[in-house]
């Protein structure tokens, strides 16, 4: 494979390209589990310790308790790790050549509550065909009780749920082999890698929302102009920042892939949340944190009183300012 099949970056590619020849093979390939390690993480899946005290009173032990994600530098790459953010307890970026690297470390609760509901529909199931003929109520179930109730969903795990193997599913042998599932299934740990591949759309999303906003058009370039290797301003595919995204958590579904949402004239993907006016949030009909002239049911005089920075939207900041503005106006004024 040469650079351009593989999309490695040039640095990156040299260092396996060993005879110069400009294209990979599978031995060449090999060599890049030998090279020195960039970063390296420790990651704790399921349950972390309760955080007493004040912090969890506050809500804030997930922020500023324990951390699932724990950098391990290695000190021969100190200044990459420097460029690592975290984003959180549980998520890092780092830049890794071309690429912009996304770690983080999930508890997979979602695979364990998804599991409850099946256990509660098995055990629903049990309950509707453990009836005698006069309707009471029993506590097993026998192979008899298949051929009358035709119910495929209990019977397929009563061999393996007859524990004492006496030809009796019980409720409490039922539930003891649901709960060995389950107990199985959090015991197993996966790793999800995913590239995402290049994309413009998440450079222009400064608030990855995923969702363009009006600013983010307008604002874009500040953010695309960095990334411009032509010395003439001009941005190609080439230029844009590949997204690794990497996932440790518990089951095997743990991570989905992150969802891309177009709104037009609808309800948005994620509406602001940010401290603002109530006059404000009214106004602002799609949620993207900024009031345009077509949201705006003032007058043209006063939605550019507002816009203090002159850039054609009324931010959540320039609302509080004119509010607060207000409010010391009108203080003034009733002295």
């Amino acid at each position: 494979m040469t650079r351009e099949e593989i999309g490695l970056d040039e640095k990156s590619f040299a260092l396996l390209d060993a005879d110069k020849k400009g294209f990979l093979d599978a031995k060449k390939l090999e060599a890049a589990w030998k090279l020195p390690v960039d970063l390296t993480f420790k990651g704790t899946v399921g349950s972390l310790p309760r955080v007493a005290g004040i912090l969890d009173t506050l809500g804030l032990a997930s922020r500023l308790g324990s951390q699932r994600l724990t950098l391990l530098a290695p000190k021969s790459n100190a200044a990459t790790a420097k460029q690592v953010r975290r984003a959180s307890g549980d998520a890092v970026e780092a830049k890794l050549g071309d690429a912009q690297l996304e770690l983080a470390v999930t508890a997979g609760q979602s695979d364990l509550n998804r599991f409850n509901r099946i256990k509660q529909f098995y055990m629903q199931q049990f309950d509707q065909i453990a009836v005698d003929a006069k309707g009471k109520k029993r506590d097993f179930l026998t192979r008899e009780d298949e051929k009358t109730s035709g119910n495929p969903f209990v019977f397929a795990l009563f061999a393996a749920g007859d524990k004492d193997g006496d030809g009796k599913l019980t409720r409490g042998e039922l539930g003891a082999f649901l709960d060995l599932i389950e107990s199985a299934q959090g015991a197993q740990v996966s790793l999800q890698g995913t590239d995402y591949g290049q994309s413009l759309f998440r450079v222009l999303d400064s608030a990855t929302a995923s969702r363009l906003t009006l600013r983010d058009l307008r604002t874009g370039w500040k953010r695309m102009g960095p990334l411009c290797k032509d010395k003439k301003g001009g941005l190609t595919r080439e230029d844009l920042p590949r997204r690794l995204q990497v996932t440790l958590g518990v089951g095997q579904s743990f991570n989905q892939p992150m969802a891309v949402f177009l709104s037009v004239g609808g309800t948005p993907a994620s509406m602001f949340s940010g401290p603002a006016p109530a006059w404000f949030r009214k106004m602002d009909r799609n949620g993207d944190g900024d009031i345009s002239p077509r949201e705006w049911l003032g007058t043209e005089e006063e939605f550019k009183k507002l816009d203090l920075d002159g850039d054609g939207l009324i931010s959540a900041d320039e609302a509080r300012k004119a509010e607060s503005a207000a409010k010391k106006a009108d203080s003034a004024a009733k002295k």
